[in-house]
């Protein structure tokens, strides 16, 4: 902030809170759903066909699952409170207290893809072809991410002597709240015969819940009313500098924390005889004295074993260095800045498993089709995929080191001295699922085959959270002789 050239400005401010991360993964896509019911014909002693029920129309496809949710953004930066020995005070002093804004929510995804509708029933001759279900309706768009609470304004401790005509005055500012995120847009629907559309997109994330605390100053153990007087007189007078904020003469900064190992991805399933997992079915017998012998179903594929492994924790940012400076003789403005590492990245969570596929139906013997003594069979439905696993959690911000800034002239510096906590790590990316295994095929009558349903798709896998925003650390300024 600009001032006239007799006023001297102290500023303790919080920094910005972190926007909250964006969400990418998209809302799930279902299977196609099933097939309608097949249609039935009679034969003639002149081989001529007659239908006596038509193919029936596949079942309506389901919408897309919903865009997972941005994520929270974190609250402003609590501004650093400090003790201040001024000395001999013979003009005006500014103290600039307020905690920073909040963080802005994260983006929203996308709604995912409908689900196609379901092939008609299979067609014997004599009858005409069926229609496909109609289209799944496009997911759901995700929901912005609620932004972060304002930081809350710090104490600051004077001890000055103060003389005729001096002055000590501050703004009592407080953090604002964030802005939520964006929504998601709506998933794109499926493939069918009418219906589609979608379910809309997701809506904006709620704006920060909370301002920040204003902030209080105390003068040789007495707390001072805030003023604006002073400082709007200087900001109307020095705009143009005040909008070029200062940049730090020194920098003390801690490292940054390592991020977390992402996850494993889950075990696939396997079909195997022992568990009568996407076994094919076994055909139709006929003999002269038993008759007709009928095919069998194809059997379930086997499910994802297990769900992708959760991301492992990030970890955290390391505390600032401590910083001692001596201003024997100062000419002009002095500005540190102390700030904790960021917290790491948590780890990614692992891919879920994959289900395996169906096995096929068995094959009837033709005249036991005919003669309404057996029904064609079905495909086994495919193995169900396993969770995406969770995002690890981000790490914690290092704290701010201590700053000491001892002076033995008549009157301080001009001084700014910000000592904040690091930045809270993001948590990781939740796993994508795995891939459901594909239906197996029924048996063939007059050249068609019906597909069963593919597997139950996974769910992609939420997160645990970031990190927490580092401690500001303790800032002080004393008169020596």
């Amino acid at each position: 902030m600009a001032t006239d050239g007799n006023a001297r400005v102290f500023s303790f401010v919080g920094g910005v809170g972190t926007d909250g991360p964006n969400s990418t993964q998209p809302g799930s896509t279902p299977p196609q759903a099933g097939a309608g019911a097949p249609g039935t014909s009679t034969k003639d002693k002149h081989n001529n066909y007659t239908c006596t029920k038509q193919p029936g129309k596949g079942q309506p496809g389901q919408p897309g699952g919903p865009g997972n949710p941005g994520g929270p953004a974190s609250r402003g930066l609590d501004s650093p409170g400090g003790s201040l020995d001024l000395g001999k005070v013979s003009g005006a002093v500014v103290i600039e207290t307020g905690g920073g804004n909040g963080g802005k929510g994260g983006h929203g995804a996308p709604g995912g893809t409908g689900g196609a509708g379901g092939p008609a029933g299979s067609k014997p001759q004599g009858c005409s072809p069926g229609e496909q279900g109609t289209a799944g309706a496009g997911g759901r768009g995700g929901d912005g991410g609620p932004g972060g609470d304002g930081g809350d304004a710090g104490t600051v401790v004077i001890t000055a002597d103060m003389q005729q005509g001096s002055s000590v005055t501050f703004d009592r500012n407080h953090g604002g709240v964030g802005q939520g995120g964006d929504p998601g847009p709506p998933g794109n629907p499926g493939a069918g015969v009418g219906g589609g559309g979608n379910l809309g997109g997701g809506t904006p994330g709620p704006n920060g819940q909370v301002n920040g605390k204003p902030g209080q100053v105390i003068v040789n153990g007495t707390p001072i009313n805030p003023s604006n007087q002073l400082l709007k007189a200087q900001l109307d007078t020095q705009a143009a500098v005040a909008a070029a904020p200062a940049q730090p003469q020194i920098v003390i900064q801690g490292d940054d924390g390592t991020p977390g190992p992402d996850g494993l991805a889950g075990t696939n399933g396997v079909n195997s005889a022992k568990d009568n997992t996407g076994q094919d079915g076994e055909d139709g017998k006929y003999s002269f004295l038993g008759g007709c012998t009928c095919a069998t179903n194809g059997t379930k594929g086997a499910n994802a074993v297990s769900p992708g492994h959760d991301g492992k924790q990030a970890g955290n940012g390391k505390p600032a260095p401590a910083f001692v400076i001596r201003a024997n003789r100062f000419v002009g403005d002095l500005l540190v800045q102390s700030t904790g590492g960021k917290g790491g990245r948590g780890g990614h969570g692992g891919r879920g498993g994959d289900g395996d596929t169906g096995g096929n139906g068995g094959k009837n013997k033709h005249h036991c089709i005919e003669g309404d003594r057996c029904t064609p069979t079905s495909g086994g439905v495919g193995g169900d995929a396993g969770n995406g696993g969770q995002g690890g959690r981000g790490g914690d911000g290092g704290a701010g080191g201590s700053i000491v800034l001892y002076y033995d002239q008549a009157q301080p510096p001009s001084a700014s001295l910000l000592s904040s906590g690091g930045a809270q790590g993001m948590a990781g990316i939740g796993g994508a699922p795995g891939t459901p295994g594909t239906g197996g095929l029924g048996e063939e009558i007059d050249g068609t085959q019906t597909r069963a349903a593919d597997g139950s798709p996974g769910s992609t896998g939420g997160t645990k959270g970031p990190g927490s925003v580092g401690p500001n650390g303790p800032v002080h300024v004393i008169r020596v002789s």
